[in-house]
């Protein structure tokens, strides 16, 4: 566990070993301390041949892999070639090629990325196995009002962790417990590299708390785990009153009035998109906020749309329509918020 005012710093050495140390050191021959430079730096090139890293000491780290969308050319076939290039039909001299712009990549700002499963930031590529970690600069903390806050952790080991839990210690400036208050990560098995959110509300006033001690569990999964495998599209976020209704009816409607007093307001919809091999059993949309700083500003949730409210079995490459709610109506938007989100299950 980390406080916000300090961490325990393991790496550094007492006084008193590095007092004993250099006697040792004093009192050893000439001979045997040059022998003993000659192995370590044997040692040294042996590990650096071997890939162990150019910084000797620091944690070795593993390369993972999020599932990625499959190409343009797989998920809508004759619309694009296999080159990304958009094939538009013209009757009177055929299909037209349209390509994007030479050197053109995904969207990348603030190391946003797209995943079967998830779209959103701070995904990475490697791991170096220290646990499911709290990412500190995507913390937003009430200052005012009844105390709470968001954030995002991240899987950092090469197992995904089944159910992650966030939990603070609130403490005055005199270091007295004014309470302590744990949140279940929505998202089930988290993946290696994967980031997730979390959101800690408490009754505490704000103002009276002056440190925060966080820590993180994970438990790993049993069998196979849920399926993460749906491709996240959104179809309109936005504060306009209409929704998408189910797929049966295309027309657009404002929602019943009891229905947003229930769920939320209502902020938008998107589409799943099952591409695993296996059905999607109740699959389930989060959502956060993300700032122009990176931060976790709050929490959105998704509703599934079905007819009969039986539970939801998505075959592979079939789709399912979701809808977008705010827990709290009114609340701002700032300028160049993203919207993240994830797929799980029930």
């Amino acid at each position: 566990m980390c406080c916000n005012d300090h961490c325990n710093d393991d790496s550094a050495e007492s006084p008193a070993i590095r007092t004993a140390t250099g006697r040792a050191l004093g009192r050893a021959s000439v001979g045997a301390q040059r022998l003993a430079r000659v192995l370590s730096l044997g040692v040294l090139g042996l590990l650096y041949a071997a890939g162990a890293g150019t910084s000797f000491g620091s944690p070795l780290e593993t390369p993972v892999a999020l599932p990625v969308v499959p190409p343009p050319h797989v998920r809508l076939p004759g619309a694009f070639d296999e080159s990304g290039c958009a094939l538009i039909s013209i009757r009177s001299s055929g299909p037209r090629r349209l390509c994007p712009a030479r050197g053109a990549t995904p969207s990348t700002a603030a190391g946003w990325s797209r995943h079967l499963g998830y779209v959103g930031p701070r995904a990475v590529s490697h791991v170096a196995g220290t646990g499911v970690v709290l990412l500190a600069d995507t913390l937003n903390v009430a200052s005012s009002g009844s105390w709470r806050a968001t954030g995002l952790v991240r899987n950092q080991t090469t197992e995904r962790a089944h159910e992650v839990r966030v939990t603070v210690i609130l403490a005055t400036a005199d270091d007295w417990i004014l309470g302590t208050a744990t949140a279940v990560i929505p998202v089930l098995d988290v993946r290696p590299g994967e980031p997730a959110p979390f959101e800690l509300r408490t009754l505490l006033p704000a103002e009276a708390v002056r440190r925060i001690e966080w820590s993180v569990t994970a438990g790993p999964g049993a069998g196979p785990g849920s399926s993460r495998s749906a491709e996240i599209e959104i179809g309109r976020v936005g504060p306009a009153p209409v929704r998408r209704m189910p797929p049966l009816r295309s027309i657009l409607e404002p929602p019943a009035a009891s229905a947003a007093a229930e769920e939320g307001t209502w902020i938008g919809w998107g589409i799943l998109r099952n591409w695993g091999p296996e059905p999607l059993e109740d699959p389930v949309v989060v959502g956060a906020w993300i700032d122009e700083r990176g931060r976790a500003v709050r929490m959105v949730d998704g509703r599934m749309l079905h007819d009969d409210g039986a539970s939801i079995a998505m075959s592979p490459r079939a789709t399912r329509t979701f809808e977008l709610f705010e827990r709290e109506p009114g609340e701002p938007h700032g300028v160049g918020w993203r919207l993240a989100l994830w797929q799980t299950s029930l």
